[in-house]
């Protein structure tokens, strides 16, 4: 037999009716959550929380300003992403995390207390394994197979150091998306729970998350998770790629894939902005940057229609501009495609010419090579020039020195 829980639009409450049709709990609470074990329910209204019992027809337990139900988790089984539901597993002991005169702790089915209640916020942590309760701006992380003991601070730092510090949604917050706050590798809180999540990306190096966030008063600050370094963010277009050593980030649309600004976060300055088209990262490290350029192409009208001339913006997906990480342009070649810089040097292609460029935008070998590539391996660069009817190989070092 499977209870209905019904929610009043209207009234936004919400009631619970029996497999009969009748009302076990009327249309009269806020929200009403299963505690995991088919033997009751977690009833909130006005912010008072109580346990009911379906066994028993009655509530069970004491008013407390916030319940959630979790479980012991083998934390070998709980890896479950994007899932924000307590994990459930065979074991069979039920715990609330509560708050009590404004501070959270954690007690069990019976109301003992588990964990005291001297925290003021806490969280789970990504991947739903621990549980990161917050007293005077220190962390205490509560693995969820043993609760009564936190990580040692031995144990925390290896935790952090090895998983990053991640954005840790706080329990009881009525914002949507929740806020949330964060901490170092020393337990520390950096980023205090004023803050909602507005975008999340992947640093480009070491695969390590970014999260742009939000205060009330629209104010945004960048999160690298691993080291905890925050950052002013006045933007307000979505974060598309960053990386912690270099001051150009670019932004975009995330749900249209695109990128059309590139900014430095240094000096939090707008560098340039495109409608379509494409930006691309050359050096991260100095900031070298590519841009796709638009042509302006004057047509005429029909006759019939007018005399006058119209201006089309064209864009061609091969020509490609050089800037660096102030804005400006470095260098007045017009390349065919964007390329990556190793140590400083990149091979580019001007027209249907291979040469090599250094990331300041200066040219180091001339775009005189009918085709060129570089050995990943080697660093070397190798291009190979048509003189009559024979194929010349030309070979240079990392650093543009010619060998052969």
């Amino acid at each position: 037999k499977e209870n209905t829980l019904l929610y009043d639009i209207d009234k936004k409450k919400c009631g619970l009716l029996d497999s009969t049709g009748k009302w076990i709990l009327r249309p009269v609470y806020d929200t009403i959550l299963n505690i995991g074990d088919n033997t009751g329910y977690i009833c909130g209204q006005k912010g008072q929380y109580v346990v009911y019992n379906i066994e028993q027809h009655k509530i069970v337990s004491q008013t407390y300003e916030y319940l959630y139900p979790i479980r012991l988790v083998n934390t070998a089984a709980a890896y479950r992403p994007n899932n924000f539901l307590p994990p459930f597993y065979d074991f069979n002991e039920i715990f609330f995390i509560a708050k009590k005169q404004g501070l959270l702790g954690i007690i069990n089915k019976l109301e003992k207390v588990v964990v005291p209640f001297q925290y003021e916020y806490g969280g789970f942590d990504p991947l739903r394994t621990s549980l990161a309760f917050v007293k005077n701006n220190r962390v205490s992380i509560f693995n969820q197979v043993f609760f009564p003991k936190p990580l040692s601070q031995n144990e925390l730092a290896k935790k952090l150091m090895k998983e990053g510090m991640e954005a840790i949604r706080v329990f009881d917050n009525p914002l949507n998306p929740p806020s949330i706050f964060m901490f170092n590798k020393n337990g520390d809180v950096v980023v205090p729970p004023q803050y909602k999540i507005v975008s999340e990306s992947q640093e480009s190096q070491n695969n390590t998350r970014v999260t742009v966030i939000e205060n009330k008063q629209g104010k945004r600050r960048l999160v690298f998770s691993k080291t905890g370094q925050s950052l002013d963010f006045p933007f307000s277009e979505e974060l598309m790629w960053v990386d912690s050593e270099s001051p150009l980030i670019l932004l975009g649309n995330e749900e249209h894939k695109s990128i059309l600004s590139a900014a430095n976060l240094t000096t939090g300055k707008l560098l340039i902005h495109i409608k379509e088209g494409g930006l691309s990262v050359g050096d991260a490290h100095k900031g070298t940057f590519f841009a796709k350029t638009y042509t302006s192409v004057a047509v005429k009208k029909n006759s019939e229609s007018s005399d006058k001339t119209m201006e089309f913006c064209t864009l061609d997906d091969k020509d490609w501009l050089m800037y660096d990480a102030t804005g400006t342009q470095i260098s007045k070649d017009t390349f065919r495609f964007p390329f990556t810089f190793y140590a400083g040097m990149g091979l580019g292609m001007v027209g249907e010419k291979f040469g090599l460029w250094q990331s300041d935008g200066t040219i180091k070998i001339p775009p005189q090579y009918e085709s060129g590539f570089r050995d990943e391996n080697q660093g070397t660069y190798a291009f190979f020039q048509n003189i009559g009817l024979q194929n010349w190989l030309v070979l240079f070092d990392k650093n543009g020195k010619q060998l052969i």
